[in-house]
Parts: structure tokens; C-alpha cells; sequence
């Protein structure tokens, strides 16, 4: 599941029309001005193959991924994300994994809402608190009332969000695990990576 049209369009249109998809990327290539074209486009105006195209190159050239104030990202220690013979491997493994999947395109509570059962799972990746680039609005009442929700559910929660006060306030009543990682994305300016730690909150520890 995943809120986000695009997304939703993307592992569609890869699982049923692959080849048409690989054969609209194979002209493409990592250049600023082709982004600022791109960017451009209204994706309300393409096709669904197109519109796959399109988010599919900008998130890959985006400064961080963010899918809102688009920027091009370069690294000048790496080659280009825009390599066809790797896309095509990743999109192939993509592919025949999204082969049996129910693609949705509902907000969190309602997908928890149709698909909880005793032996359900859930894994859960919100935006993370205080943190901007995502596209949609969450403030800290949708935090609030998703610890509320999944207190309730029969079934089994991953989460996976960053280490603030306020999320462990609100997820106190779980368990909850600390993760070391780097981000490198809000250093990479100055050359830097930067230790953080994160969470993974769980209603249930096998």
C-alpha cells in the first residue's frame, strides 16, 4: 500500500506492461536539463507508462528522493542512477515480486482496518516526526492516532521511525528497539555522514 498515486501507478504499470516501460527508459539520461523537462510535465497528461517513466527517473536523480521541491542530485563519486542495464535487472526482480501482490492505494487506518486478522502483519513506514519532503500532511495527531489504532488491532506491527521524544512518548505502550544507522543525506554537503539511531516499535517480541 502506498498513499501516493505515483507509486501505485509505478508497481502497476511494471508488473503488467514491463516491456513497454523498459522500452520508454532506454532513451533516457541522467542531464539536469532532461530533469527540468520532466519535472515540468503535469502527470495528470500522460499515460500511465509515461507517468511511470517520469517518477521513476525523477526519484532516482532527486536530491534525497524527495517527491516534492524536486532538485537534481549528483554525487561525483558515483556513477549515474540511470543505468539501463541495472534498471532492467531491478525492475525485472521487481517484477515477479509484485507478480501476486494486491496493489492498494488507501490511507494507513483503512488498509489496517480490511486487512486485520490474527495472523496478520503489518509493517509500517510513516513519514518521520518532524521531518519535511514527503509530499502529504502528518502531523502529530496522525501519530497519535495511529498508536491508538494498532493498540486495538489482532494482529502483528513493525514500525520503523526516527528517535524523537515525542515518538517514544507516543509509542510507549510498545516495544520498542533502538537501531544505530548513518544519514547521509543532510551531510553530504559537507562530506560528512552522521550516527543516528532509530526505532523499531512492535506490539509483540517473538
Amino acid at each position: 500500500n502506498d498513499l501516493s498515486g505515483d507509486v501505485a501507478n509505478l508497481f502497476r504499470v511494471v508488473r503488467r506492461h514491463y516491456e513497454p516501460f523498459v522500452d520508454e527508459l532506454r532513451w533516457l539520461i541522467a542531464s539536469r536539463a532532461e530533469f527540468d523537462r520532466q519535472n515540468a510535465m503535469d502527470p495528470r497528461l500522460l499515460t500511465d507508462i509515461e507517468r511511470a517513466v517520469r517518477f521513476l527517473y525523477l526519484q532516482r536523480l532527486a536530491f534525497g528522493g524527495r517527491v516534492d521541491s524536486r532538485h537534481f542530485g549528483v554525487r561525483r563519486d558515483q556513477d549515474s542512477r540511470i543505468n539501463l542495464g541495472k534498471l532492467r535487472a531491478e525492475l525485472k526482480l521487481l517484477r515477479d515480486r509484485l507478480a501476486p501482490v494486491t496493489i492498494e492505494q488507501l490511507d494507513y487506518a483503512d488498509v489496517i482496518r480490511r486487512y486485520d486478522r490474527a495472523d496478520a502483519l503489518f509493517f509500517l513506514d510513516p513519514p518521520y516526526d518532524e521531518t519535511k519532503g514527503y509530499g502529504i500532511e502528518f502531523g502529530r495527531d496522525q501519530y497519535l492516532a495511529m498508536a491508538e489504532q494498532l493498540a486495538g488491532i489482532r494482529g502483528q506491527f513493525i514500525m520503523s521511525i526516527n528517535d524523537t521524544p515525542f515518538i517514544r512518548e507516543t509509542f510507549a505502550r510498545f516495544a520498542i528497539a533502538e537501531v544505530e544507522t548513518t544519514w547521509t543525506l543532510s551531510t553530504c554537503a559537507a562530506g560528512r555522514a552522521k550516527k543516528v539511531t532509530e526505532l523499531i516499535i512492535r506490539n509483540r517480541v517473538a
